[in-house]
């Protein structure tokens, strides 16, 4: 809904390296309720294509005293990304368009435009840490 969320509200990490990710999301945008994401998975990457999975995925939603709990992965199987350059940039696409990577040496932009259980359209910006 064009609103951009920062630290403390919305934060997070992701770490690829060695064939290994892992993805971590705190979601504070609604009052009195706080979403957190944590997932594992693994990667494979070549010239010219990258594909990562998460083979555990937890989703655990707190309202106040009520907590609830998912294991439902977000989806099954690798998701597959080609791989071009593009002024400077690294661009990784998924094969169905709805997803990009953008890297360059300093941070990562993640476009999704149906990400979640709503199908929303969500825009990530992700600061390199070395």
């Amino acid at each position: 809904d064009d609103i951009k969320f920062n630290y403390p509200i919305v934060a997070g990490t992701l770490i690829v390296k060695d064939n290994n990710i892992s993805f971590t999301l705190d979601n504070n945008i609604k009052e009195n309720k706080t979403t957190k994401i944590i997932a594992w998975g693994n990667y494979t990457l070549s010239s010219k294509k990258y594909n990562y999975s998460f083979f555990d995925f937890k989703k655990v939603t707190a309202k106040e005293k009520d907590i609830k709990i998912s294991r439902d992965l977000p989806w099954r199987g690798f998701r597959e990304y080609t791989i071009e350059f593009k002024k400077g940039n690294l661009l990784l696409t998924s094969m169905t368009g709805k997803q990009t990577w953008q890297l360059d040496e300093k941070s990562l932009i993640y476009k999704d435009k149906e990400w979640g259980e709503e199908k929303k359209q969500i825009l990530r910006y992700w600061k390199r840490v070395k």
